[in-house]
């Protein structure tokens, strides 16, 4: 488990983490940072207070800064129609996979094309008769 911490910036200043929290991985800590931010934007909303300059930081138990949530974002979301965290991480999820995909058949592609430039320049050096 690793601990991870969810800052909140915005235009009344920088409220640290202190404690943080353990998850798993990151995309546990990113859907319970996204979670926590819809909660927030809708308790500002009924104290009608504009929360769309408020975000979220997101950083590790090294004190690595990961990544930021903005809360317009989150707004945008449930305001729009866009696609939910969840949606979007396994999109994302999905990409790598078939680029790592993609890179194997590239890289086997290069070693068989080695091994072949190696075995020529082999049989060159080796000469005829040898």
């Amino acid at each position: 488990m690793r601990r991870f911490y969810f800052h909140l910036c915005g235009p009344n200043g920088f409220n640290r983490d202190e404690e943080g929290v353990e998850f798993e991985t990151l995309e546990h800590a990113y859907l319970d940072l996204w979670k926590a931010a819809v909660e927030m934007s809708v308790d500002a909303l009924r104290q009608h207070r504009d929360a769309t300059r408020d975000r979220f930081e997101l950083w590790d138990e090294q004190g690595k800064f990961l990544l930021e949530l903005p809360f317009s974002e989150v707004m945008k979301a449930g305001v729009l129609g866009a696609p939910s965290p969840m949606k979007d991480l396994r999109d994302r999820l999905n990409a790598g996979v078939t680029r790592a995909g993609e890179l194997k058949t590239h890289l086997t592609i290069g070693f068989q094309e080695a091994r072949q430039s190696l075995e020529t320049a082999k049989a060159t050096l080796k000469g005829p008769g040898r």
